[in-house]
């Protein structure tokens, strides 16, 4: 993703405007047994959300009806210490982040 324009190795603008993609953050990363997903708009659209193991398993599916909400918590206590995948697909995002438990 580029964050400005360049010619050459010059820097000539900086793009101030955040993609969709960037308009969500997951606190606490690394988490214990809850986290949460907050979006810096409201839903407006149906979402997705899967967990995945490193090795490509899906632990955990969810399609929450978060309509006109901004975040959702995820209590995730049966999870096994470890790095995981999260996908978020929805609201204009098609995004996946790592995700640590402590």
């Amino acid at each position: 993703r580029s964050i400005g324009s360049f010619e050459g190795n010059v820097v000539t603008g900086i793009d101030d405007e955040l993609t969709l993609e960037d308009q969500f953050i997951i606190v606490p990363n690394p988490f214990s047994s809850e986290f949460e997903i907050r979006w810096s708009q409201k839903i407006t659209e149906p979402l997705s959300i899967r967990i995945y193991s490193t090795d490509g398993k899906n632990i955990l599916s969810m399609n929450p009806d978060l309509k006109d909400e901004s975040s959702l918590s995820v209590n995730a206590p049966s999870l096994q210490k470890g790095q995981y995948f999260i996908h978020v697909t929805g609201n204009g995002v098609n995004r996946i982040q790592k995700l640590v438990k402590l």
